[in-house]
């Protein structure tokens, strides 16, 4: 596995791709459904690389900065594009 020269005490993290669409549309709904779904069990890295306790999930961190965006009262905030 390849090391960084900036921090060679870490990895590169090398990911397969979490979903390849296929053109079938009905696989492709279904293949997304499972992308969500492996999101509530999936640890957010930057938490578990730093040894935070109970790390919260990407699910987690996607729904709560959906909700925050929601509830903005910034007027400069895209709340669409930040729900998205």
């Amino acid at each position: 596995m390849q090391t960084d020269l900036a921090t060679p005490t870490q990895t590169k993290r090398v990911f397969p791709p979490l979903y390849v669409p296929t053109g079938d549309t009905a696989k492709d709904k279904l293949a997304f459904i499972h992308v969500l779904e492996r999101l509530k069990t999936q640890k957010r890295t930057g938490w578990v690389d730093h040894s935070i306790p109970n790390p919260e999930s990407i699910s987690d961190h996607m729904y709560r900065m959906a909700v925050l965006a929601m509830l903005s009262e910034d007027t400069k905030l895209d709340v669409s594009k930040s729900v998205q």
